[in-house]
């Protein structure tokens, strides 16, 4: 996708500078001329000007590489769900599937029915990453759920599943969205697991363990260094350390309280399926990607375990969990790749 250069912004300091750049060398052209020949020195020699090198020829600009076209939409035999999703698979995929819960590589083109170029990604290079549950665009979501690893689908997607009346960056609103989507990869989803395997606690939590470990387990309100990823009730992603490859490591004690206390009793190298009812979780307090009141299913991989670090003399200590220091918008979801779907 293509990022407009900003001529109009920088044209005033271009100008400038080649004003600047022109006096100065017409000043040192002045300072390094050679002084008039006096008449009346015999040793005087007339000055030799060298001819000017001749122009370069200026090479043409590079041709314009040739957009996608949309395929013959009139030849394919579509598929068409309930939502009004119409799709069929030019690559039948071998590999992982796709689920809603899922979070994925892919790559694609898109066009607007009239068969306009809209948007997409090079044949090369990282692919965009996406978890599916991806809301603002419905139709995308849809279509890659049953995917596999190695697929190709082509997608037409009616403006409600796509961005309704809502104008984005090369699609008026009201637009219908053609889609050839290549699914790379699938990153990450949901382990399933059976109702009858899961332990509850007294207070309310339910966990499953995927995989026991076989090291130390966590001080009560020591550091944990874990791999985890978190999704809602119905599956939908909201977070996780995973696509960037980035365990994170933290105290217990600032853990809301069933993810702390599920934690507390893994032992390193197990993993965990944590369910997390409200009341242990975040109540009443929305958060990026978590409405309130929400339960919240996690899958956390413990790699560490450390002491909690001693407190400063004169630290008031860590902060008390549900208590902010000052009011603060929580921050922005942001996906890898697709920045210009909103």
């Amino acid at each position: 996708m293509s990022v407009p250069m900003q001529w109009k912004s920088g044209g005033t300091g271009l100008c400038a500078s080649v004003l600047v750049l022109a006096c100065a060398v017409g000043a040192a052209t002045a300072a390094d001329e050679p002084a008039a020949p006096d008449e009346k020195t015999a040793t005087t020699q007339p000055v030799t000007t060298r001819p000017a090198a001749p122009a370069k020829p200026t090479a043409p600009p590079p041709p314009a590489a040739d957009k996608p076209k949309m395929p013959d939409l009139g030849a394919i035999e579509f598929v068409t769900t309930e939502s009004g999703l119409k799709f069929h698979d030019l690559i039948v995929g071998k590999g992982e599937e796709a689920t809603h819960d899922a979070f994925v590589e892919f790559r694609f083109q898109g066009w607007l029915a009239d068969g306009t170029y809209w948007q997409g990604s090079p044949e090369t290079g990282s692919p965009f990453r996406l978890p599916v549950s991806y809301t603002h665009f419905k139709g995308w979501a849809e279509g890659v759920c049953g995917m596999k690893e190695g697929g190709r689908r082509l997608m037409v997607c009616p403006p409600d599943l796509a961005f309704g009346d809502r104008d984005v960056r090369g699609a008026p609103a009201n637009s219908t969205i053609v889609m050839d989507v290549e699914l790379v990869r699938v990153v990450l989803k949901m382990t399933p697991t059976r109702p009858e395997d899961e332990v509850e606690t007294p207070s309310g939590l339910k966990y499953v363990d995927i995989k026991v470990g076989e090291g130390e387990s966590p001080e009560p309100d020591g550091q944990v260094t874990v791999h985890h990823t978190g999704w809602l009730e119905d599956g939908t992603f909201f977070r996780s350390s995973i696509p960037r490859k980035a365990p994170e490591t933290f105290p217990l004690g600032r853990a809301v309280p069933g993810w702390a206390e599920g934690v507390r009793s893994m032992k390193i190298g197990g993993k965990r399926k944590l369910i997390i009812p409200p009341e242990l979780g975040y109540k009443d307090r929305p958060q990026p990607g978590v409405p309130p009141n929400s339960t919240l299913i996690y899958e956390v991989e413990l790699l560490g375990v450390a002491a909690a670090p001693a407190a400063r003399p004169g630290s008031p200590g860590p902060r008390p969990r549900g208590v902010r220091r000052g009011a603060r918008k929580p921050p922005e979801r942001r996906w890898e790749g697709m920045p210009e779907l909103p």
